[in-house]
């Protein structure tokens, strides 16, 4: 217990000193700490930046050039392996002129019931990577070259080899049901698992999607649909 009341009569003193609220000298606290932060980043614009002056308080001022960056740019978030499943798909036949905000609620439905979903998760591993890596191509590049590589269920087989129908009830509301649960046995080998990893996924891509740009054909598209 003494230690505790000796804290808080040194808390209260340095308040006091400060002419800080016992609000207000929690919260600086945090912003010493973050202002640390941000003279840690900041150092080597300091260091090089054109301009540098004091103001009569000692703090530093700097004027910097519109080429010079004051800030250090935020890590990008990994791509999200039902993004790439949701662009894969979204060219399902059925869901024709269906308005979007239906097509999103479908394709979340087939992603519920997909068994594939580690095989999306590879994908989005590796597309993160060579997109962190420079790469510049779209994800329906990536995915045209990817998905037959690693066994991806072709878009025109899809509902029907995960036996997905739609049907209609006795509201006359279109629904979207699965009929039984897909047997994993009765795939081809290439689709019913993988050993590939994304790193093997990447080293395919970089041969195939290099040094030509990839635009893929409507003869192609039909290939692999």
């Amino acid at each position: 217990m003494p230690p505790i009341f000796e804290t808080t009569i040194a808390h209260t003193r340095k308040r006091q000193h400060r002419q800080l609220a016992d609000t207000e000298c929690r919260v600086s606290k945090l912003a010493a700490k973050c202002r640390r932060l941000n003279q840690t980043i900041s150092q080597p614009v300091l260091n090089n930046a054109l301009y540098i002056s004091r103001t009569a308080d000692g703090a530093q001022c700097i004027q910097l050039s519109g080429r010079q960056v004051a800030s250090r740019e935020a890590p990008r978030r990994s791509v999200n392996s039902y993004i790439l499943f949701r662009t894969f798909y979204m060219n399902l036949t059925v869901l024709g002129d269906i308005p979007q905000k239906y097509k999103s609620a479908i394709l979340s439905v087939l992603w519920g019931g997909d068994p594939f979903q580690a095989k999306w998760a590879t994908l989005a591993r590796a597309y993160t990577l060579m997109r962190d890596a420079g790469v510049k191509r779209t994800v329906a590049e990536f995915l045209f070259v990817a998905c037959p590589y690693i066994g991806i269920i072709s878009i025109s087989n899809y509902l029907s080899d995960l036996n997905w129908t739609f049907e209609t009830n006795e509201k006359s509301t279109v629904c979207l049901r699965q009929v039984s649960l897909p047997d994993i046995t009765l795939f081809t080998q290439h689709i019913a698992r993988t050993n590939l990893t994304d790193l093997d996924i990447i080293i395919f891509c970089d041969i195939y999607m290099s040094p030509r740009p990839l635009r893929p054909s409507s003869q192609q598209k039909k290939n692999t649909e």
